[in-house]
């Protein structure tokens, strides 16, 4: 059973840095890149936990993945056969992913919320040229699937270090490989 934990959110919401913080001191092991893009970590009791997609500046996790990455990302999560997956971003966060990702185990999903404002003074910290249609595309999206699947909230105005923390409470199976 592979209990997948997914970060939902507008674009500066902190998903990517939510992501690093509960992954500090995890040693990087290596980036598969067949059948899915994703990164292999070691926790600290020497779990071996994938993140979808891959770390890099601007856009990580799944946004880094092609378009039509959920067709790999279906049969992956299906035969996995990790006790935990981490994934945050936009291009898997779909009904079809998560889907999949429930009929493998437990989804733990969570939206990273925060004031318009902050989002916009992040995206803007790091010049972010996205288009005002584009990113209320991309709240839809958020909200739409808010609306269907169960998920935690999350403060995004928290620094990510206590914002890990929290995580790792609401996540047994994440608490346990941090420790």
């Amino acid at each position: 059973m592979t209990t997948t934990v997914y970060l939902v959110g507008e674009p500066g919401a902190g998903k990517s840095t939510l992501m690093a913080a509960m992954r500090a001191g995890w040693g990087e092991l290596a980036l598969e890149k067949r059948p899915l893009r994703h990164v292999l970590w070691q926790a600290p009791d020497g779990t071996v936990v994938p993140e979808l997609g891959w770390p890099r500046d601007g856009f990580g996790g799944t946004d880094a993945l092609p378009m039509d990455a959920v067709r790999h990302a279906e049969p992956w999560i299906a035969s996995c056969g990790y006790q935990l997956v981490l994934a945050e971003g936009d291009r898997l966060a779909c009904d079809r992913f998560f889907q999949a990702a429930t009929a493998a185990g437990p989804l733990v999903l969570l939206h990273v919320d925060v004031p318009p404002e902050l989002a916009e003074a992040r995206r803007a910290g790091r010049g972010s040229d996205q288009n005002a249609t584009w990113l209320q595309g991309r709240r839809t999206k958020v909200t739409n699937l808010l609306a269907k699947w169960p998920h935690g909230v999350l403060d995004g105005r928290q620094p990510p270090a206590e914002l890990a923390q929290v995580v790792r409470q609401l996540v047994p199976q994440l608490q346990a490989v941090a420790a």
